[in-house]
């Protein structure tokens, strides 16, 4: 049987707000994320492939600015169509990694020794971002791109995750 019990105004709004804070705070997963390791750039290449997710070219305009060149949703593993490019000119695929934990891969279009345009992933930040370190630099040597860990927030779940592998 429900009373009727008089509720003061503060009590009301008090519990209302942690009624919404429970429900706007975000939900904590027990699962640790699953970090895949990939032993190749062609099997990334694959795996992305398979999911759909497409690749983005980009490159620099005159200004020294990045741009987009092409987006499209799958990338050929094999270099074959590049043989026909001119002395001077290849393909070299860079992985990406932050602290010890890899990120991706990159494919780059190297004239004279210089990056010129970039290809990865749809909407990674990571490549995104390593693809405006690269673009007009020189090939990274071992073709490994290394970011340290000081790119994450200090003292976020990031940055000790990273620290501590």
């Amino acid at each position: 049987m429900l009373r009727n019990v008089p509720v003061s105004r503060k009590s009301f709004i008090a519990s209302a707000i942690a009624l919404c804070a429970l429900v706007a705070s975000p939900k904590q997963s027990k699962a640790e994320p699953l970090d895949v390791e990939f032993s190749s750039p062609e099997e990334y290449i694959e795996a992305i492939n398979e999911s759909g997710a497409g690749w983005t070219t980009y490159a620099l305009n005159p200004e020294g600015e990045m741009y987009v060149v092409a987006q499209f949703e799958h990338l050929a593993i094999n270099d074959q169509e590049y043989e026909t490019r001119g002395i001077g000119q290849w393909i070299v695929k860079i992985a990406v990694y932050v602290g010890k934990a890899l990120k991706g891969y990159v494919e780059g279009l190297v004239i004279d020794g210089i990056i010129k345009q970039i290809t990865g992933k749809t909407g990674d930040y990571w490549v995104s971002y390593a693809a405006n370190q690269l673009l007009g630099r020189p090939v990274p040597a071992g073709n490994v791109y290394r970011l340290p860990c000081s790119v994450y927030p200090p003292n976020s779940g990031e940055y000790v995750r990273c620290v501590n592998s």
